[in-house]
């Protein structure tokens, strides 16, 4: 007879860049092997909804090609011609290769490069631990949010909007910049929901006919980069027709009259010479937004994908301010709640040993950094050793025959840890087969919602894993036996500790970076950590309470109050007031984006017409009268 299969439940959330990160309920099978993923239906976020590639993870964790010994080349780079080697000797061998390249030109010859692989907290960001106690080059991320970002900050202060579950609350539903269908599966289903619900109507806007079109009551397509212009059409006549809030906007915004005046010659008729939209779609768009009270600006990362972006999100996100939406449960606008969260990344990240004097490169600019260009390498030294994680820039970085030119050459040491031969790893000395992430342990945040969720090991990586922490060095012989929570066993004990032990197979993030560290003589308490202690400890110092508490609960919800998500209290600068006129300069001079600055500029929603540059760069949205 065949032997009865055991299915247990455990809980985790999707690591993938994606603003949802999604609760899941995850099979498990003989307690070794993951079978279906699906949404949690108790999250009222996630509301039970994942897109099909997570529902499907089994057939990633699982797949034949899947790296699980550490490789050391042996060929020409890029020949594919390799031989395995323990994990502790590639670990050894990529020290080496560290300190002998500091010998000879400096710590920042050493580059260390990662993006969003993997979103969570301990395994993404311990890299930097290692960065900052060795003073390795610094990394300047620029490849994704940083226009919508700064756009958004630009006018709110702050990075942070209303509870995106209002969304089932609202009338409109503007989803602008992102294929929501397609890649935010959990804002169709509340956009969905208001649509039953209330009646709600949805609009898309976006710069291709794509599946969350399909689904709107009106789908502008417009031509790319051109979001600003018909976001100060629309504010145009909002003025025009007597739609603005002109309480909501003496009490709440900088500059309004100015801003009115500013708009007169903004017109539908001008905004469809730039946009490609018709006049009387751009009208039928502010007439809506003029007659609901409740419309709810979800506000994507399509934004960031334009020279001008960030002007363009600064346009879209100040029409609610207009009409005063953001008066309302189920309006204002909305784009990511990184500013809720307060997490202390301080012991993950090393932050108390960051030396503000070492460069930071642009990680768009990894191929000019690697090809010598002096403006790029910020006036020092070559860079001639990577460690690379989460993040595949031979594929995805800007500017793709430079990029390849860079990882061509002979005197660099490119060491990579990756679940799967890439492109980069495939030009890599040595590769380090990694985790997937229900095999180590993590906590992520939601760009997109509000909560931080628990993301725990639930089952072991096939022999020859390692976590990014590991990259050997690490013991965690984690349990086996599921709790009636549906994770491990939440104590923290020995046999989790950080040691030395002789590992073949993926390691975790966090396994690599405490390894490294150990034969790079780098201190710092988080090398000392497991990954669970890192987790109770941003825990406890953020005030969210303790892992065995998360662990119990599954998630915390972080949603501010409702006054202070909808500024209605005022937004977040020293005056209160929303920024029509924004002070870039300053925004440029800050260090991160979730704060800003008091200051006065001109007004922003200046969308210029002049002919194309010499380089035929497209028009822009751009500061200044």
């Amino acid at each position: 007879m065949n032997k009865p299969v055991s299915i247990a439940t455990g809980y985790s959330a999707c690591p993938h860049d994606c603003p949802s990160t999604c609760a899941l309920n995850v099979e498990i099978i003989d307690g070794t092997r993951i079978g279906r993923l699906r949404g949690a239906p108790d999250n009222d976020y996630t509301a039970g909804a994942i897109c099909a590639k997570v529902a499907r993870y089994a057939e990633r964790i699982h797949h034949p090609d899947r790296l699980t010994s550490a490789l050391r080349r042996k060929g020409a780079r890029g020949s594919g011609e390799w031989q395995t080697l323990p994990v502790e000797a590639a670990l050894d061998e990529i020290a080496r290769a560290f300190d002998k390249a500091e010998a000879r030109h400096g710590a920042e010859t050493v580059w260390p490069y990662y993006y969003a692989g993997t979103m969570g907290l301990v395994q993404r960001d311990g890299i930097n631990r290692l960065r900052h106690a060795k003073c390795y080059s610094g990394q300047f991320d620029t490849i994704c949010t940083n226009m919508a970002w700064t756009g958004f900050v630009a006018g709110t202060g702050k990075l942070a909007g209303p509870d995106p579950r209002e969304i089932d609350s609202s009338d409109l539903v503007i989803i602008w910049g992102t294929n929501a269908a397609a890649t935010q599966v959990n804002v169709m289903t509340h956009a969905v929901r208001a649509r039953k619900k209330r009646g709600a109507r949805i609009v898309a806007i976006d710069v291709y006919r794509n599946a969350t079109m399909a689904q709107a009551d009106l789908a502008l397509c417009l031509r790319p980069g051109t979001d600003g212009a018909l976001a100060c059409a629309v504010m145009h006549v909002l003025f025009r027709d007597n739609h603005a809030d002109w309480d909501f906007l003496e009490t709440f915004t900088d500059r309004p009259r100015d801003l009115e005046t500013h708009l007169k010659d903004r017109t539908p008729q001008w905004a469809a010479a730039i946009t490609g939209l018709g006049v009387e779609e751009i009208e039928t768009f502010a007439q809506w937004i003029g007659t609901t009270p409740r419309s709810f600006f979800r506000l994507g990362y399509g934004f960031t994908r334009s020279r001008n972006g960030a002007f363009n999100m600064h346009a879209a996100a100040s029409i609610p301010c207009v009409t005063g939406a953001w008066k309302h449960e189920g309006g204002g606008a909305f784009h990511n709640n990184g500013a809720i969260f307060k997490i202390d990344q301080t012991m993950v990240a090393g932050l108390d040993r960051r030396d503000p004097s070492v460069r930071m490169l642009d990680q768009s600019r990894i191929g000019a950094v690697l090809c010598g260009e002096s403006a790029d390498l910020k006036g020092g030294p070559p860079v001639t050793a990577m460690l690379i994680q989460n993040t595949n820039p031979v594929c995805v970085a800007p500017d793709q025959r430079v990029v390849k030119a860079g990882f061509a050459r002979d005197d660099l040491f490119i060491a990579v840890h990756e679940q799967f031969m890439t492109e980069t790893a495939a030009l890599a000395d040595i590769v380090l087969p990694a985790t997937m992430f229900l095999e180590h342990d993590d906590i992520y945040k939601g760009g997109g919602h509000q909560y931080l969720v628990l993301g725990p090991k639930l089952v072991d990586p096939p022999a020859g894993c390692l976590t990014n922490h590991q990259t050997v060095g690490t013991d965690y012989p984690m349990k086996n036996a599921m709790s009636a929570t549906g994770y491990r066993n939440s104590e923290i004990g020995e046999n989790d500790r950080v040691g030395v032990v002789s590992v073949n197979g993926p390691l975790s993030n966090h396994q690599v970076i405490c390894g490294l560290a150990k034969r790079l003589g780098a201190e710092h308490p988080g090398f000392d950590m497991t990954e669970r202690e890192h987790i109770d400890w941003m825990l406890r110092n953020s005030g969210w309470g303790t892992l065995a508490e998360l662990e119990a609960n599954r998630w915390i919800d972080c949603q501010p109050p409702f006054d202070e998500a909808h500024y209605r209290n005022g937004f977040s600068w020293p005056d209160g007031k929303f920024r029509f006129s924004p002070d870039w300069q300053a925004l440029r001079r800050q260090t991160g984006p979730l704060t800003g600055r008091s200051g006065r500029g001109g007004i922003c929603l200046n969308y210029r017409t002049t002919g194309p540059s010499r380089k035929k760069k497209p028009r822009h949205f751009r500061s200044g009268w």
